[in-house]
């Protein structure tokens, strides 16, 4: 059931009250507040109604003015070089300049003025040279170092840094770890599609392939046939994984009981399931396997042995409405184990604050970060390297490295995940503002941010030849455990 505005605003003397927490909420909200009344921001015509309040964390005020004005004035009085370049980039980009060629008419015109201290256009030249910096931080060679690469769910790793990860695979020593099985973005319309073309002279005719082959070699057939650009050849292999698994969770050991296995779930299960409903476990442990597959087969098309890469199936993730909270046992523990045994030089953590995108990124987060703590023996220079996709942009104010990749790159990871993520090809779960395969939407950040920076450069000849730039944001561990805290829907 949903109630209209009118009949909401209804009484003039209703209390009504907004409540909103999060980052993911600050645009809006800012719409509602600041912006004049429009019917393509319903909740602006609360400004109408003389007892309605909002009532918002830190995270979802990020973009009302006078609140972000005083916030800026008072951490660029005390010289904090983020907030510093937020207000130089925020006026460059507006004033669609340079950073160099921002004047000091601009700077006065701008409704930031005033917040930078002292002789405001030195820091444009200071945030001009500091952006260089980061770029050329992009271009340093990572080797001889142990990455161990976390990931919330499959895909997330390919949808953010994949490209700057392909180029130092050969000279470091990887491990990828994904955290949930990801089970919920499989639908049952993609399940049913693939077990239809799964019947008796599909199982006989593949027999070695689904009964005996080990998995390494049926993941390098599907690489070979990647290579080949053979499509046919790609779905009989998405087949033959799908009958293995139904194989080992439902006994199906001989051709009649995979047959048996199949039909049921084609005919008995399926049809009687809504969109939605939570799984029984066996169909669950069934969708989760497909999506482990499928990142398989993008490290196999990259050169990794799948003996490093580890599928952990973390028990906070389940089909229920209100999922659990991770706990140290069951979820941290087992990934401080894995830091123990690796002992990386360089751990990657997906850096999304609370109530941005799904929230298993923001337990996958916390998780990370109490089975850091809980890591005893780490070394001393110890890197933390954060990275976003597509549920929420870093700004370039809040990274420190930046890696500019080309039009190859970007295509090679839209091909990748079209051809090995074939789950994920029409999202259950798409972002807001984008209903369509993630590389897609992914392709649009990366080339809008190498813009930005092009924007904010100026020409430059190191920034000639690409089309795209992933932002990542480098920490030591005291530096991200004190984000882990800050970053909280609380805050």
């Amino acid at each position: 059931m949903t109630i209209g505005m009118h009949t909401i605003m209804q009484k003039s003397h209703t209390k009504i009250m907004i409540m909103a927490a999060g980052e993911a909420k600050s645009e809006v909200v800012a719409r509602a507040v600041q912006d004049p009344v429009s019917k393509t921001c319903v909740a602006s015509y609360l400004q109408n109604h003389a007892h309605a309040e909002f009532v918002i964390t830190k995270g979802a005020a990020r973009f009302l003015h006078a609140r972000l004005y005083a916030r800026l004035q008072q951490c660029c009085v005390q010289n904090c070089v983020e907030c510093i370049e937020y207000v130089c980039h925020t006026i460059a980009l507006d004033c669609k300049k340079s950073l160099r060629d921002v004047t000091a008419v601009d700077y006065a015109q701008h409704r930031l003025q005033g917040v930078l201290p002292g002789d405001s256009l030195q820091w444009f030249v200071l945030c001009h040279q500091r952006l260089l910096d980061k770029v050329q931080q992009g271009t340093v060679q990572v080797a001889h170092k142990s990455i161990m690469h976390t990931s919330p769910h499959h895909d997330d790793i390919l949808l953010s840094y994949y490209a700057y990860a392909k180029r130092f695979l050969t000279q470091t020593k990887n491990m990828f770890l994904m955290v949930t099985s990801g089970f919920n973005a499989v639908t049952n319309k993609y399940v049913q599609g693939l077990l239809k073309g799964i019947d008796q002279l599909f199982i006989q005719t593949y027999e070695q392939e689904i009964f005996q082959d080990p998995y390494e070699k049926i993941m390098d057939l599907f690489s070979q046939a990647y290579t080949k650009q053979d499509f046919t050849a790609q779905k009989i292999i998405e087949r033959i994984v799908i009958a293995r698994h139904i194989r080992d969770i439902f006994e199906g050991y001989t051709v009649a009981s995979l047959l048996e296995a199949v039909d049921w779930l084609v005919y008995g299960y399926f049809p009687h399931v809504y969109p939605g409903k939570k799984d029984i476990p066996a169909v669950q442990v069934l969708k989760g396997a497909l999506r482990e597959s499928e990142e398989d087969r993008v490290w196999t098309v990259s050169g990794v042995s799948l003996s490093r890469v580890v599928h952990l199936r973390s028990q906070f993730y389940t089909g229920d409405f209100f999922v659990p909270q991770p706990t140290i046992q069951s979820d941290a523990r087992p990934i401080a184990s894995y830091f123990e045994s690796f002992a990386p030089d360089v751990i990657t953590v997906a850096l999304d604050p609370e109530g941005t995108g799904p929230d298993t990124h923001y337990k996958v987060l916390q998780v990370v970060a109490r089975a850091l703590e809980m890591y005893q023996n780490k070394k001393q220079d110890l890197q933390i390297w954060g990275y976003r996709n597509v549920w929420h942009r870093f700004m370039p104010h809040e990274v420190n490295r930046m890696i500019l990749v080309t039009q190859e790159e970007i295509d090679s990871m839209e091909q990748l995940f079209l051809r090995c993520y074939a789950t994920q090809k029409t999202a259950p779960f798409p972002a807001v503002h984008f209903d369509g395969p993630f590389s897609t939407l992914v392709k649009q950040v990366l080339q809008d941010q190498y813009e930005q920076i092009k924007l904010l450069v100026g020409d430059d000849a190191q920034l000639a030849g690409f089309a795209g730039c992933i932002f990542l944001k480098t920490m030591n561990e005291q530096e991200f455990l004190e984000y882990v805290k800050d970053v909280s829907v609380t805050k």
